[in-house]
């Protein structure tokens, strides 16, 4: 008899690996806040909720920290689920984009 190694684990199905959701993070910090031109610089990630297959996610970025000296920038980060339920959160840092002109 052979035993689903799905139907062993604490899931009980397909999950998606962590890191897959926390890249929407970097997408929404290199394209939107800061965005073009921020340099990221580190990020702490919580697990807090498995990700199965084809789960709507939503990244969510809130500047809680400005230093204008350094031009850094320090973030909330939230990744979750449509019905609201937070798989990621987390902070970032990140430098700020060289102002133009």
């Amino acid at each position: 008899m052979r035993c689903d190694p799905l139907q062993t684990t604490r899931f009980g199905q397909r999950i998606a690996h962590g890191m897959i959701a926390g890249s929407l993070l970097s997408g929404v910090l290199g394209n939107k806040l800061p965005g073009p031109g921020a340099v990221y610089l580190s990020q702490t990630l919580k697990f807090t909720a498995p990700v199965y297959v084809n789960d709507a996610l939503t990244a969510k970025v809130t500047v809680l920290a400005v230093d204008e000296t350094k031009r850094a920038m320090t973030l909330t980060t939230v990744v979750s689920k449509a019905d609201g339920t937070v798989v990621i959160e987390g902070e970032a840092r990140a430098l700020l984009p060289k102002s133009k002109g």
